[in-house]
């Protein structure tokens, strides 16, 4: 039976951090209460209106779309309170036909771009242009009419009723709403007399933010998520009851006993709105137009003619197997009706190079096309890596492509803008992204509103998995559940938290999607701007645009290919010209680089899991590459073991079926890739690639249901093409249907692998060159900047200081005569901006070089070079080379700076610009300070002050043989780690933090700098107490703990105990362990080996570790040597034996019965 009453006051959880409920709940409920309509009105926004009309429809259920909107009092341009300081008023806006809709978008639109002021609000000027097709309701008490009734002003009360009234005529509703709300009683009756005496009809709505009352507390917890209070705080914002929920039928019934006209005219409403949208999901492509030359009949035979030129410049000699298959792809595409957006992608692609903007060889699906690599839209060989084009369009069933293409970082918007420039500004723009609650992160939201310690918190957060939701975590946890059930307060929390999860939480840009419409924006779809950011975006996520046959894509800033674009430049300058494009694929340089696990700065290989593989891997392609990028992910990790083995001849390689053998044969017998079960289920079972891929999609989905109904027909087809026995057929269909599952995009990962091999190609021929680049990427972050620093001093490059006579911006290779250097830029310098920087450089090219701090101040813009600028450049050590007193420099800056504005105010009166034809004013020398004696360490704080990173040495560095001992991880291989993983780092305490807990007693958060990076270390009362003379700025520590990882956060240490570095070698050292390799030893090795060891007698044991090839070590423990373990042996040891020949065993045993921290033994 279908409902008097239909609901067209509602807020889905679009309303961010407002609305509870989700659109799925809101249309299953409207359909449990037999509504024959349901409206969507979110607040200022249409973010869930296309989810919101899909689902109704899906249901049966007639979708209205709508908006609550925010009107201004005055202009929406008017950025300031009304009367009574009032900035905005609400008011109902529904869709009654397309015409309304598109209305409705460019108003929604206009109160993000125009009107936002606390809200996105409109005005009437701006409704009365974009009334056409709408239906109004007069809102809540907080809308205009309301307001109006309540404040006593019926002069304004009736000007709003009858503009309203002349707007929208018999469209126009007096909302009534019913929630027990006193300022509800006071409206109610002068609702209803305009409504009688003006002829206006009344709509009874509820104000639904949420499914029934028992949402209540939720809700207040979002609201207290939304404004950071707590519940506990009364002056939070809240609702004033429990009633703003989706009331049935009946209640609304009794609410509105007096008023049946109100509730009969929902039903009427609804009625009146009958929405088809023409482009969602109709197939209908609103693609740009691009023009083609006149000696083209149409794009389709424009698109033939590049497609087929520029196979004959990929392939020397093209074969009819060539020929074919573009001819294939071309005839798909043409079928398609994609002809139009290959050109789009190929022209901006081509404007990228033409511009000098770094291009990728390509990302996903589409690196399977042989039409996309003759293009040159992609720059991998789909035929040379077996890569099929059916996983990029599939023939069976028409959807968008997906192209997304990878720009070097610094360059990328110069494609946006061209993008921007050739198809409109107002015809293209990013792509909004909604943030959600995971499991966890609500749960902390959660508890942070009841005010939980941070430990309870992170406690009940950290014992639920990834990917896992808080009612699976309950289960498969026991630790979890026994946890929640010791203490009602966690049970209330984590209550609370299932009805968060999965909410949406914030809106913002997605990093690379873009969108180009034929005309402008607003005539397809709505905008968004991100208030914090200035970004506008569509409202509507990459998805909905896909099916409304809008054409995205990602441009991806991706910092690799700015670094082989500056390395390629730098090598350049030094005479050595490179076409990375053209570097030969089996570089034995390059290879040797990845088996030996130098992965540092390497795409995609340089985490600690990658660099262990790819040594496993003994790495020598670049299908090895594909490989480690595809099995290195959770699921596949569970084949490593057999792919190694079959892959070293250690295990027999077997496959389930002979025809297999041809589709798996490269990978072992092993099924890694999509694109194999693709080739698989067409030799078996004789299906087309297409509908591989449709099995792949629905086991990608985990759905069950469609999976089991391709099930008859694979074994059918299996018997029929090849006579496979049922049994067999279904093992082999459960097999395809588990590795499917696991399964990663082959053509994604050959795009991927093509680039780490650049990489590593480029590392091992242009150290210097790449490291530079490398560096120049990271400016900024300290953490990067001290891995990659470290790996540097590893291969041997110096690191030289900045210089102000010989520095450029960027980090730049120096072709000294003692071997490898690179200098560091000036812009790793903090507080001196870019502009600053180059107008430095321009000025020092003029006049030759800077002889003082003075000449520098006398011809720089004192508008970019003042006090705190001159101030880093000092502490930098960028004067070094002119004053290597940096205190000095520092003491008499303000004379310096008064000196050389005088100069510049004498210039000024002989009418002379620093920036003219003139040679830079010469300045004096600074006169020479008495001579005192510089202490180098002395720099160390000013170092770490301006640039971020210790240059002229590290507090640590005495210290390293300890850290490579005791210390299990380093600070930068923290984020390579499992949450709740023991470690042991060692760092210097940069700075400490004390606040209290909940039961008064404190706790520190540390940060622990170490020489690779800084991470954060929280130490709880118990440890603080016992160990707070160690917790002060400037100790040096080893901290033994566990990692917490947390979203979207860099990982931390949660301290079990602490020890000074500078008492392991005399508390900890059992015995001094010496690495001798079994072929470089002879007499001369022994004989000075033995004479240092004697000069540092001691009563520390020394053991030999004799190495030989393809056989376990041999420890040897001398009788006679014992040692005292001095920072002056190990330099001598190192000097003839390498920095990692030699280390200090022993043992610590932490508190809290963690993992004791000893040296990682090789046995």
């Amino acid at each position: 039976m279908k409902s008097p009453f239909v609901h067209l006051h509602v807020h889905t959880e679009y309303s961010i951090l407002d609305g509870l409920a989700t659109v799925d709940e809101l249309v299953r409920k409207a359909k449990e209460c037999g509504m024959p309509s349901l409206a969507v009105t979110d607040h200022g926004n249409m973010f869930g209106a296309l989810d919101f009309y899909t689902r109704c429809r899906a249901q049966g259920i007639k979708p209205v779309i709508g908006c609550e909107v925010y009107i201004a009092p005055k202009s929406r341009l008017d950025k300031q309170g009304g009367e009574g300081d009032e900035t905005s008023f609400h008011l109902v806006l529904l869709a009654r036909d397309e015409i309304g809709y598109r209305n409705l978008m460019k108003l929604s639109s206009a109160g993000f771009l125009e009107g936002f002021y606390y809200k996105p609000r409109i005005d009437k000027e701006l409704l009365t242009s974009h009334s056409q097709g709408l239906l109004a309701m007069s809102s809540c008490t907080r809308g205009e009419i309301s307001q109006m009734i309540l404040k006593g002003r019926e002069d304004r009360l009736r000007e709003a009723a009858y503009f309203y009234r002349e707007l929208f005529g018999e469209n126009y509703f007096l909302e009534v709403q019913n929630h027990g709300l006193e300022d509800e009683r006071a409206a109610l009756p002068g609702i209803v007399r305009l409504s009688r005496e003006l002829g206006i009809p009344l709509a009874a709505t509820n104000d639904v933010h949420y499914l029934s009352p028992d949402d209540a507390k939720a809700h207040a917890v979002q609201l207290c998520v939304q404004t950071g209070s707590t519940m506990d705080d009364p002056g939070r914002f809240q609702f004033a009851n429990d009633s703003f929920y989706f009331r049935t039928p009946a209640e609304m019934t009794r609410l509105f006993e007096d008023l049946p006209e109100a509730l009969a005219n929902t039903a009427a409403i609804a009625e009146r709105c009958n929405l088809q949208l023409s482009d969602l999901g109709t197939g209908k492509l609103n693609l740009p137009h691009f023009p083609v030359p006149p000696e083209y009949q149409n794009q389709t035979a424009y698109l033939r003619f590049l497609a087929n030129s520029g196979l004959a410049r990929r392939y020397p000699k093209v074969t009819p197997g060539h020929q074919e298959r573009l001819d294939k792809e071309l005839a798909i595409i043409e079928r398609m009706g994609f002809a139009g957006y290959f050109l789009v992608v190929k022209d901006f692609i081509d404007y990228a190079r033409r511009s000098g903007v770094a291009v990728g060889p390509g990302r996903g699906s589409a690196v399977g096309s042989l039409a996309l690599y003759s293009l040159g839209i992609t720059d991998v060989d789909p035929i040379r890596y077996g890569l099929l084009f059916e996983r990029f369009l599939n023939p069976e069933r028409i959807s968008m492509p997906d192209v997304d293409i990878d720009f070097g970082d610094l360059k990328r918007d110069l494609v946006i803008d061209y993008v921007k420039s050739k198809y409109g500004q107002d015809s293209v723009a990013q792509i909004i992204t909604f943030g959600t609650m995971k499991a966890r992160a609500a749960v902390r939201d959660v508890a942070r509103v009841f005010r939980l310690s941070y430990p309870e918190a992170d406690r009940i957060a950290k014992l639920i998995p990834f990917n896992k939701t808080i009612a699976e975590a309950l289960k498969q946890v026991p630790d979890l559940a026994k946890l929640v059930a010791s203490d009602p307060r966690y049970q209330e929390v984590i209550g609370i938290a299932q009805r968060l999860e999965g909410r949406i939480r914030n809106a913002s840009t997605h990093a690379a999607g873009i969108v180009i419409t034929p005309g402008a924006l607003t005539d397809y779809l709505p905008l968004f701007r991100n208030q914090k950011g200035g970004e506008v975006s569509t409202q509507y996520e990459m998805g909905w645009l896909e099916k409304c046959g809008l054409l995205k894509m990602d441009f991806l800033g991706l910092r690799n290919l700015t670094i082989i674009d500056e390395t390629l430049a730098l090598a350049r300058e030094a005479g050595r010209e490179v076409d990375i494009a053209a570097i030969p694929t089996d570089d034995p340089k390059a290879f040797e680089l990845l088996r030996s696990g130098d992965t540092v700065g390497i795409f995609q290989l340089e985490g600690s899991g990658m660099r262990d593989l790819t040594v496993r891997f003994q790495t020598s392609s670049i299908d090895d590459i594909i490989a480690i990028i595809s099995l290195y992910r959770p699921g596949p990790m569970d084949l490593i073991p057999d792919f190694l083995a079959r892959k070293n001849g250690r295990q027999k390689i077997e496959y389930e079926h002979p025809l297999l053998e041809s589709v798996c044969r490269d990978t072992y017998g092993i099924l890694i890739y999509q694109e194999q079960v693709m080739q698989a289920v067409q030799a078996l079972a004789g299906w087309s690639l297409g509908t591989g891929y449709l099995l792949i999609k629905a086991i990608s989905k985990k759905n069950p249901e469609v999976i089991e109904q391709q099930r008859p027909a694979f074994i059918k087809g299996c018997q029929e093409t090849n006579r496979i026995p049922k049994e067999k057929a279904e093992r082999i269909f459960d097999l395809l249907a588990k590795f499917a599952g696991y399964g990663f995009n082959k053509s994604h990962a050959a795009g991927y692998a093509v680039l780490a091999y650049q990489t590593a190609y480029l590392k091992a021929h242009f150290p210097a060159e790449y490291m530079a680049a490398l560096l120049s990427s990271v400016m900024g972050d300290a953490d990067k900047t001290n891995a990659f620093l470290a790996d540097c001093r590893e291969k041997g490059i110096r690191i030289l200081p900045p210089d102000i006579n010989a520095s450029q911006y960027r980090y730049r290779p120096d072709a000294g005569k003692a071997g490898m250097a690179i200098r560091i830029g000036l812009g790793a310098v903090k507080n001196v901006g870019q502009q600053a920087i180059e107008g430095l450089v321009a000025v020092r090219e003029k006049a030759g070089g800077f002889t003082s701090v003075v000449h520098l101040l006398e011809n720089a813009d004192p508008r970019l070079v003042n006090r705190k600028v001159a101030e880093s450049l000092i502490k930098s050590g960028c004067f070094d080379p002119v004053e290597p007193d940096r205190q000095g420099l520092l003491d008499g800056l303000e004379a310096a700076m008064d000196a050389a504005s005088s100069a510049r105010e004498r210039r000024e009166q002989g009418q002379t610009s620093f920036f003219d034809g003139d040679p830079p004013a010469p300045g004096k020398p600074a006169s020479a300070p008495a001579a005192r004696k510089i202490d180098p360490k002395s720099f160390l704080p000013f170092e770490k002050e301006s640039l971020g990173f210790y240059l002229s040495g590290h507090p640590l560095e005495k210290f390293t043989v300890e850290l490579r001992s005791f210390a299990t991880h380093s600070i930068g291989q923290l984020g390579d780690l499992e949450d709740n993983q023991a470690v042991i780092v060692g760092g210097s305490v940069s700075s400490v933090k004390q606040i209290p807990q909940r039961n008064g007693k404190p706790m520190a958060f540390v940060t622990l700098e170490g020489l690779t990076g800084t991470c954060e270390v929280l130490v709880f009362s118990d440890l603080l107490e016992s160990k707070r003379q160690l917790i002060e700025p400037d100790s040096l520590l080893l901290v033994a703990g566990s990692v917490s990882t947390r979203e979207e956060e860099s990982p931390k240490i949660v301290a079990n105990d602490l020890f000074p570095l500078a008492q392991c070698r005399h508390s900890l050292v059992e015995h001094v362990e010496v690495l001798l390799g079994q072929e470089h030893m002879d007499d001369d090795l022994t004989q000075r080996l033995t004479r240092i060891l004697d000069k540092y007698p001691g009563a520390c044991p020394v053991v030999f570790l004799v190495e030989s090839p393809g056989e376990r070590p041999i420890k040897i423990r001398s009788q006679r040597l014992r040692v005292s373990p001095e920072p002056e042996l190990f330099q001598e040891l190192g000097q003839i034996l390498g920095s990692q020949a030699f280390r200090f065993c022993g043992r610590w045993q932490p508190q809290n019965g963690r993992r004791q921290g000893s040296f990682r033994r090789r046995e």
